[in-house]
Parts: C-alpha cells; sequence; structure tokens
C-alpha cells in the first residue's frame, strides 16, 4: 500500500473516531437534559434522531464548502442554513412529544416540550428557541466542524510530503536512467541522417527522436501546452501508423481544442493511447481499429479513446495494469476532485472516457 493509500485509511479511521466522540457527546448532553441514570430504548432513539440531525447539518454545510466550485457557494451555504435551521428545530423538538406518550408520567420531557415548541416564526428565533438549537444543535456541530477541518488540513499537509518524498524518488528514478536514454538519442540522429535518402525510414526515425526529445526534455515540468502535448500524441500515433500500414484504421481528431497554450501535466493521455494498439490492435488478427478525440473548452479539456478487441483478451490481459494504475494516482495527485475517468469494456470495443477541470 502506497503512502496515499495510507494516508485515505488514516484520514477514514481518524473521521470515524470523531464521529464516535460526537455521538457519546451527544448522548452524555440529553442524559444530562433529561436527567437519564439508566439505559431506555426509547431515549437511545431519540439520541439517534438527534445525532443524525447534527450530522445531516454538518455533511450539507461540509459538500456546500468543499464541493460546489460556483461563485455562489456562499450565498448557497446562507441559503442553506436558514432552511436547515427551521427543518432541524421542528425534527427536534417534536419528536418530544412522541417521546412524551412512551413516558407519559414524566412531566420533565411535558416541561421541556411545552417551552421549546414554537409555532411561530418569532418563537423558533426567540432566546429559548436559539438556546435550544444551540444545545441540540450547534454546540455538536461545531465541534464536528472544527474537527473535520482539522482533520482535513492535517491530512492535506501529510499529502503535501508524502508528495514531495515520491517526486524526490522519481527523480532520482530519472537521473539513474538518463544515461541510457541520452546514448539511444544521440545514436538516433545519426541514424536519421544515413536514411535521409530513404523517406519513410526517415520519417520513422524522426519521430522517434522526437518523442525521445519530448520524453526526455519537455515532459520534465509541472505542466505544458496542451499543443506540446498533441504534437507528442501526432508523432507517436504516426509512428503507429507506418508500423501497422493499412490493416489498422487509426483515426484522430484534436481540432476541437480551443486553446492550444492551455496549461496541462504532461504525458496524461499517452498511457491511453498506449494501451489501445497494444492490447486492442496487437491482438487483433483481423482488421482493427482505433479512434482518438481531444477536445478544450474554457477550464475542461474531454480525452475519448475507443478501439475494438476480440472477446474479452483485453480483460484477460490487465488492459493498463501497473500503467493504468500509475496515471489513476498521477491523476488523483494533480487533479484531486477535478477529473473523471470513465472506462467502459463493452464486448468487441474497448473505450476511455476521460474529463479534467484545468
Amino acid at each position: 500500500m502506497d503512502s496515499i493509500q495510507k494516508l485515505a485509511k488514516e484520514n477514514t479511521l481518524i473521521r470515524a473516531s470523531l464521529y464516535g466522540v460526537s455521538f457519546l457527546i451527544i448522548w452524555f448532553y440529553n442524559s444530562i437534559l433529561f436527567d437519564q441514570t439508566e439505559f431506555e430504548i426509547v431515549f437511545f432513539y431519540y439520541v439517534v434522531w438527534n445525532y443524525f440531525v447534527v450530522l445531516l447539518n454538518q455533511l450539507t454545510i461540509e459538500i456546500i464548502v468543499f464541493k460546489i466550485k460556483s461563485t455562489l457557494r456562499w450565498l448557497i451555504l446562507i441559503v442553506s442554513l436558514v432552511v436547515l435551521y427551521f427543518v432541524s428545530v421542528f425534527l427536534l423538538v417534536y419528536p418530544l412529544k412522541w417521546l412524551n406518550y412512551f413516558r407519559p408520567d414524566d412531566e420533565r420531557i411535558e416541561v421541556i416540550f411545552n417551552r421549546f415548541f414554537f409555532p411561530s416564526i418569532e418563537g423558533a428565533f426567540s432566546v429559548l428557541g436559539l438556546s435550544w438549537s444551540t444545545g441540540q444543535l450547534y454546540f455538536h456541530l461545531f465541534i464536528l466542524l472544527i474537527g473535520t477541518f482539522i482533520i482535513r488540513y492535517v491530512q492535506s499537509m501529510k499529502k503535501i510530503v508524502a508528495l514531495q518524498i515520491m517526486n524526490a524518488n522519481l527523480e532520482l528514478d530519472l537521473l539513474k536512467s538518463q544515461i541510457h536514454p541520452h546514448f539511444l538519442f544521440n545514436t538516433l540522429n545519426n541514424l536519421y541522417r544515413l536514411v535521409m535518402d530513404v523517406p519513410q525510414a526517415g520519417e520513422v526515425v524522426l519521430k522517434l527522436s522526437d518523442l525521445l526529445r519530448f520524453s526526455l526534455y519537455e515532459s520534465n515540468t509541472e505542466s505544458i501546452s496542451l499543443g506540446k502535448e498533441i504534437e507528442f500524441l501526432e508523432d507517436y500515433i504516426g509512428l503507429e501508423k507506418i508500423r501497422h500500414h493499412s490493416h489498422v484504421q487509426i483515426a484522430y481528431d484534436f481540432e476541437s481544442v480551443q486553446n492550444r497554450d492551455k496549461r496541462i501535466a504532461p504525458l496524461i493521455f499517452i498511457n491511453f493511447v498506449e494501451n489501445a494498439f497494444k492490447h486492442g490492435v496487437n491482438n487483433t488478427v483481423k482488421e482493427s481499429w482505433v479512434k482518438i478525440i481531444l477536445e478544450q473548452t474554457n477550464d475542461m479539456v474531454i480525452f475519448k479513446i475507443a478501439n475494438s478487441k476480440i472477446g474479452n483478451r483485453m480483460t484477460k490481459k490487465g488492459v493498463g495494469g501497473q500503467g493504468l494504475a500509475n496515471v489513476r494516482r498521477r491523476l488523483d495527485i494533480l487533479y484531486y476532485g477535478k477529473y473523471d475517468l470513465e472506462i467502459l469494456d463493452e464486448g468487441s470495443v474497448y473505450q476511455v472516457n476521460l474529463k479534467i477541470e484545468l
């Protein structure tokens, strides 16, 4: 299990502990409020209900704050808080009537219900109404939210450290392996001069040299332009066209990219293209096809690739394998919460749909 997965598991355990402690605090508070000295199932149900209302508020606030990207996010939050207040007051007070039904001799419950049941909006915003909602809801909600924010902050700091360590290791591995690519790159340049009189051979060498140059130099940055990434993909596809000749129908469309200067992490798409040819075309004995589409509008990039395949052969060989796992890991690191990856394995067609918000 890598460090990112360990952090995710640790985050789940800590959040579960936070929710458990919050439940105990709500239990303790209600035990004092209702003078509860021994376990009673009806009282337990009310505590669980109180806990559910607190969670409803906490999850709603967390979703609005962290998930909604609209500029109207804070307006939505304010409106939601007002609506949640009335809903929560009703959900917390009205069950007391039900609780009083099961404990008719308990005058304390009846008194609390009569004090805090608000038949009007003015009553809900009265001193009693605010004190009830504070004690039953907002005190516990405040603890949950503070705990959640602290957990998110600590986990984000740990994730940054883990990514720094991972990047350092990747850079070390890259430095160790660069002697051979440099040698190959220089050899290709010499080979190109020797085969210039043979157009197709020269084209292959030139494209391969461009691919190697991109891998060695241009991709060693945090981001590149979409135009550079497209050129890299076109060189790779060009080599595959030469290699597979006419028995493979290769179609690609990069014309729907509005701004080729838009920045994106390098080598995001190439793994899917490699898989399409390696597992889809190479394993197909009959005529086959590959279709690739790249679109970009404003801050949204959409990449689609589909290829033919025979039966479940791609699935059996585990398409993508470690390569696909690495792509998912990179997407989680670079575009967490901003991408959607869909893989469709449908009989004779294998398709990948990827959306990235830049």
